[in-house]
């Protein structure tokens, strides 16, 4: 009975220790959270100004059209619709010089990418819409290309459709695809030509930049004195290499890897989920490190406090500390 009562009352003992070792540990945790609240307030103030994570998605070409139908009263109603088309082929070379910023004792990590898309849509997308001439209303067609923060652009956009430069017009006319981005009104749009175009965007973002594959056949090249990036998202690249120097990255993603079409009406399909690129990795990250140490610091207290209990349980003798403090 003495032999259980012992043994019951080290468990106790070890008990109240380890909940005693536990509140210090819960304290840092909450200083390392609060630590990182403030990374990301400074982080926010940074990229605010300078341009947050960029996701590039289109072009995308939108062509309203009519019907018509007979309302309850039997009297002829239109009803607009939009018909969105996607590229044929889209090649993306980007050119990435990042830098670090400092805020405080905070790291923000910020680029400066060179963009240039190029490629073409079929020159048959009227006939596809499948309604009279009379009810496309051609002179309403827009070629829009999704940034996802505008606040990054530092340059007037070159770009070209056909064999004509086209003016570039902030915001969307159509937001059924993308939210934010730019846009140009079509000219000439039953032309017989093949419709290429090209964009030269000057883009500064932070932290990451990925892509929408919208095309048939996406092409991207990604290279960067970055030394650390890591990939993510729907796609991996087809090759990368990582030097001294920084990284560069290819992917190729052909429309058959995604789930949505060439062309829809209105808001069908949504093409978010198909995203790809990759993140300014930070691999010194003190709070990350820090919180892992922190979930691993219970199980090593339990740990050693169980190795001292079963040796002296199995030899029977008891156990002293340095201070000559004796268990019961």
């Amino acid at each position: 009975m003495k032999a259980i009562q012992g043994v019951n009352a080290k468990l106790i003992i070890i008990g109240v220790l380890v909940l005693a070792i536990s509140i210090p540990m819960e304290m840092i945790r909450s200083l390392v959270t609060e630590r990182q609240d403030r990374k990301q307030e400074a982080i926010l103030d940074v990229t605010s100004k300078w341009g947050t994570e960029q996701i590039i998605t289109g072009p995308i070409m939108t062509i309203p059209y009519k019907t018509y139908y007979d309302d309850s009263d039997s009297n002829i109603k239109e009803r607009l619709h939009y018909k969105h088309f996607l590229p044929k082929r889209l090649v993306i070379n980007t050119k990435m010089n990042s830098q670090i910023r400092e805020r405080g004792i905070y790291e923000v990590a910020l680029y400066n990418s060179q963009l240039s898309l190029q490629g073409d849509f079929p020159n048959d997308l009227i006939s596809q819409i499948g309604v009279p001439l009379k009810d496309i209303m051609i002179e309403h067609a827009v070629l829009s290309l999704g940034v996802s923060d505008m606040t990054g652009i530092q340059k007037k956009i070159e770009a070209s459709l056909g064999s004509e430069v086209i003016a570039i017009e902030p915001g969307l006319k159509n937001t059924d695809i993308i939210s934010t981005g730019f846009h140009s009104k079509i000219i000439n749009l039953q032309r017989k030509s093949q419709l290429n175009f090209t964009f030269d965007i000057d883009l500064n973002g932070s932290e990451s930049l990925s892509f929408t594959p919208v095309a048939e056949k996406n092409i991207v090249h990604l290279e960067s004195d970055w030394k650390t990036p890591s990939f993510y998202g729907a796609f991996l690249p087809k090759s990368h290499s990582i030097g001294s120097d920084g990284f560069s990255s290819d992917w190729s993603v052909l429309n058959l890897n995604r789930n949505y079409p060439q062309s829809w009406d209105g808001t069908q399909h949504h093409v978010s989920d198909s995203n790809f690129g990759m993140d300014l990795y930070i691999a010194s990250d003190l709070y990350t490190k820090s919180n892992h140490a922190i979930k691993y610091a219970l199980l090593f207290i339990v740990f050693t406090f169980a190795v001292f209990f079963c040796a002296e349980t199995l030899n029977r003798k008891k156990f002293i500390h340095s201070n000559t403090y004796w268990w019961v």
